[in-house]
């Protein structure tokens, strides 16, 4: 009805809720009986989606090159939001898929070295505070929230999805800050503060505690975006506990980061018997330039103000 009445921004917004409630294209066109009008509809849906997010994150790129001109954005130009904008796209690299915001030609490797970093000395260095700060005041039990909440998932995924075998306690989620977590954990909260997040309009896309629970594995998966490295602190990590990247398996330590892109293929286990606790944030992937990281971060403002990332709830309130 919205579409028919030329509502283009609010059928689109509509359109992307029923995506949201995983009723998107890769289930719904996949089912057989899925009658003829109802299939038509999806991919209506689709292409309405698509067009809409072409268009603001055009907009966002014209926005940059106005404040730098001449400027080369063309690689930012060609980057598409893969979640709600589901037609093929050509992949510098097969092997990374993100589901969220893809940038072409921003695939150097899956593994980054810490020294690349100049934050990471300062950042160990508290390795020692934080993981005494998590011992004094973290309860898992009361805690800890699923890190997976909901979705359809394969049946690999049984024992992480609505439990929290693979739990977290957020200081920042979906760009959203969590004042209760940031009060309750002072010195770790200050450490973030100090960092180089990803972030938008002031706030970092993901920030939390991630606590795999003994004998969990969390399956293979890709994140959401290459256009940030996923970063883990070791604090409590028991003997046997992994971190595979792109088939590249690295046993992690306490106190001493590890930096990967997360829209290659990861997964990691703890085959001990207690539990594995790491500090996990995302930086800007440091082959962007600065005009690139203005024009993603303008990019993903207005797709947050148009479909906010985080809280499904709040969103099917709008």
């Amino acid at each position: 009805m919205l579409e028919r009445l030329g509502e283009r921004e609010r059928a689109s917004l509509a359109y992307a809720k029923a995506a949201r409630l995983n009723l998107g294209k890769e289930v719904l066109l996949d089912d057989p009986t899925l009658p003829a009008h109802a299939r038509d509809r999806v991919r209506r849906g689709n292409a309405l989606i698509g067009g809409f997010l072409r268009e603001l994150h055009g907009n966002a790129v014209d926005e940059i090159r106005r404040s730098w001109p001449g400027v080369d954005l063309e690689r930012v130009a060609a980057s598409s939001w893969r979640r709600m904008h589901r037609t093929a796209i050509a992949l510098s690299n097969p092997a990374q898929s993100p589901h969220w915001f893809y940038v072409p030609h921003l695939d150097r490797s899956a593994w980054f070295e810490r020294e690349e970093f100049p934050c990471v000395e300062a950042l160990e260095a508290r390795s020692d505070e934080i993981l005494t700060e998590v011992r004094e005041r973290y309860r898992i039990e009361d805690d800890t929230r699923p890190y997976l909440s909901h979705g359809n998932y394969t049946d690999e995924w049984r024992n992480i999805v609505g439990t929290t075998n693979w739990g977290a306690c957020h200081f920042y989620n979906g760009f959203r800050r969590d004042e209760a977590t940031y009060s309750r954990f002072p010195v770790t909260a200050s450490v973030l503060d100090d960092l180089p997040l990803f972030r938008v309009e002031g706030n970092a896309m993901e920030a939390l505690y991630s606590v795999l629970k003994p004998g969990m594995q969390i399956p293979p998966h890709q994140g959401v975006s290459n256009v940030k490295l996923t970063v883990h602190l070791p604090l409590v990590v028991p003997e046997n506990c992994f971190l595979l990247v792109q088939d590249e398996a690295r046993r992690v330590e306490f106190g001493r980061c590890v930096f990967f892109d997360d829209s290659f293929q990861h997964a990691a286990r703890n085959d001990s018997k207690d539990v594995r606790i790491v500090l996990l944030f995302q930086v800007w992937h440091p082959d962007l330039r600065e005009e690139e990281r203005a024009a993603i971060e303008v990019s993903y403002a207005a797709h947050e103000r148009w479909l906010p990332m985080g809280n499904l709830d709040r969103l099917l309130a709008t």
